[in-house]
Order: structure tokens, then sequence, then C-alpha cells
């Protein structure tokens, strides 16, 4: 049986159940601009201030999209046995790419309210200047995945800085959200944040593990 394939009916139940669960936590990120209004919204009309709540809408998608990323990318038995791990490979191809549009998206929607040439620098806008960073580096992973074998580099060597730099990219988004806006500064929102981080954190503990021990 071809391994991208999922095995028997109890298996596509099961990816459904997983497709809708994912599709209704997205569905409820994307909603927290609208129901938590961070106070830099509170000063803006008209065009500026539909820019800067779908750049958050964006950014929220994106959040979402990376955390699934990193369980796409451990994978684990059970989740390559539901889905197939031809599946899962494509899905974290297709799932990169829109990562980048989104937070490419964020970004410009989140600046231009406030002018290109007034760009968040200094000591004081750190959270901005990490999410800068960790955009950057999403940008040149994903160049480098795609142009890998144009570039000559060798599959083991890209293997070594994609892993590690994945989940930096991971833990950098995730510390821009819970510093750079005030919705996430306490309360719900913030437990729920670094719940799913660490959620996240210990599935590839876990997975981490099992593998090591069936070495």
């Amino acid at each position: 049986m071809e391994s991208g394939k999922p095995k028997n009916r109890s298996n596509k139940v099961i990816v459904a159940v997983l497709i809708f669960s994912t599709l209704v936590i997205i569905g409820l990120a994307a909603s927290v601009p609208f129901y938590f209004e961070t106070t830099t919204i509170w000063y803006k009309t008209g065009l500026d201030k539909t820019f800067l709540r779908f750049g958050q809408v964006a950014g929220m998608i994106a959040l979402c999209l990376i955390l699934l990323q990193i369980i796409i990318a451990v994978r684990g038995a059970y989740l390559e046995s539901w889905c197939g791990v031809a599946n899962l490979v494509r899905l974290h191809q297709v799932n990169g790419l829109l990562i980048c549009l989104l937070i490419l998206v964020h970004a410009l929607l989140i600046l231009l309210p406030e002018g290109l040439n007034n760009l968040p620098i200094g000591r004081k806008y750190w959270p901005e200047m990490v999410g800068g960073v960790a955009l950057v580096a999403l940008l040149a992973t994903t160049f480098f995945s795609y142009f890998r074998e144009a570039l000559k580099i060798g599959y083991q060597r890209w293997r070594f800085i994609h892993r590690p730099l994945g989940y930096l990219i991971a833990l950098a988004v995730v510390i821009h959200v819970l510093f750079v806006s005030d919705v996430f500064a306490s309360g719900v929102l913030r437990s729920l944040l670094v719940s799913a981080g660490g959620g996240v954190s210990l599935y590839v503990l876990v997975v981490k593990t099992l593998l090591f021990m069936k070495k």
C-alpha cells in the first residue's frame, strides 16, 4: 500500500476530524482581532483601521499554521499512519508557502497605516524586531528549501540547518505575539497561546523520545 494514502476508512474519519478541528481553531484565531481590539486600532479610522485589523487577522492565522507546521514536520507514528507520509510532506510544503504569504501580508498591512518610513526600530520596539527577524528567517528557509537542488546544497546539510531554524522561527513568532500586542499581555489569550506553544513543544519532545527509544 502506498504510504501517501490513508490505510482504511477509520483513518479517513480521523483525518476529517483533524481537518475540521484545525479549521475551527484557525477560525477562532482569525476572530481574535474583532473581539479583542488592540489599543493601536482604537486610534485608526477608515482604510488604515481596515488594513491594521486584517493585518492582525493574517498574523493570527499564520501563528496557527506555524504551530501546525511544527507538528507536521515532526509527524509521529500515529500521524503518519492516519495521513500518510507523502501527504504530510506535501502538506508541509504547501503550508510553508502559505505561512510566508500570510506573514508578508501581515507585515505589509501592519506597516502601511504607520507609514513605511516609520519602521519600528529600537530597543523599545524589540517585539516588532523579533517579528522582523522571524520573517527574514522564514523567507530564507523557504527559499533554500525550494531551490536547494539548484543551489547544490546537500540534503543532510540543508536538514541540519532547516529543522532547528524552524523551531527557532516558531519560538520567535510566539514571543513576538505575546509581547507585541497588549491583548496578549495577560488573561485568557495569553494563557491559551502559552498552552498551545507548550502543547506543541510537548508533542515534539514525546515524538523525539519515542524515536530515540526505538533506535
